[in-house]
């Protein structure tokens, strides 16, 4: 399960850092109508691709618990 989570944490992060990329470039106000259009879609589809990560998440997590032996069965 470490492995798992480890997992979990290195796509989320570098999730977090294209939408910190995507957000520099969409401050660029050089940047055509079609290019800005095109940066848009790609963040959008990080945004979908990070609630299914954050849903890894929670899996990943209630799994650590479930294997707790304190949790109640």
């Amino acid at each position: 399960m470490r492995d798992e989570a480890g997992l979990v944490d290195a796509a989320d992060r570098g999730e977090a850092a294209l939408d910190k990329r995507f957000q520099s470039a969409l401050a660029d106000e050089k940047l055509s109508a079609t290019t800005r259009e095109t940066i848009r879609r790609a963040q959008a589809a990080i945004h979908r691709e990070r609630g299914e990560v954050h849903g890894l998440r929670r899996s990943v997590d209630s799994q650590r618990d479930a294997s707790n032996s304190l949790f109640p069965q």
